[in-house]
């Protein structure tokens, strides 16, 4: 049925109208020429698309790369910070170890020097051994402890 309309039309307008060839070349070469500019335009906004999808791809890798470096320096960072404050704080209680130490030394140091002085050798024969010097007389008093017994 599409074949009997074309050719009826075209027979008709045969016998109406003279075709003039250049005149259709020239219409034809027009409107392939907007058909032509029509696609480049729709490929050249296809091209500049993918081109601002890249561009916009390329952005984001580039930030996310920035951030992870920012990200790992900031890391660094904060371990070598927490690690400088723990090895303050372990310098801080072992110089209060030292300190606490050092005063334990002297505190036993004048103990030995009065442990080992003659005063306090003889004062501690006397009272725990009950030993006396030759022509002292020993009183032993009765305690509270032995008169109950």
């Amino acid at each position: 049925m599409g074949k009997m309309r074309r050719s009826r039309l075209f027979k008709k307008e045969r016998e109406n109208n003279v075709i003039d060839i250049d005149e259709a070349r020239e219409r034809r070469r027009e409107k392939r020429r907007i058909e032509r500019e029509k696609k480049e335009e729709k490929q050249a906004k296809t091209e500049k698309a993918v081109v601002s999808e890249r561009r916009r791809t390329r952005e984001r890798r580039r930030k996310l790369i920035y951030l992870l470096i920012f990200a790992v320096i900031i890391g660094v960072i904060v371990y070598s910070v927490w690690n400088i404050w723990s090895l303050k704080e372990r310098e801080r209680q072992a110089q209060e170890e030292f300190l606490a130490k050092q005063e334990e030394k002297e505190r036993l140091q004048l103990e030995l020097e009065h442990v080992e002085s003659d005063a306090s050798i003889e004062q501690e024969a006397r009272e725990q051994l009950h030993m006396i010097r030759p022509g002292e007389t020993v009183y032993i008093l009765p305690t509270e402890d032995n008169t109950n017994d």
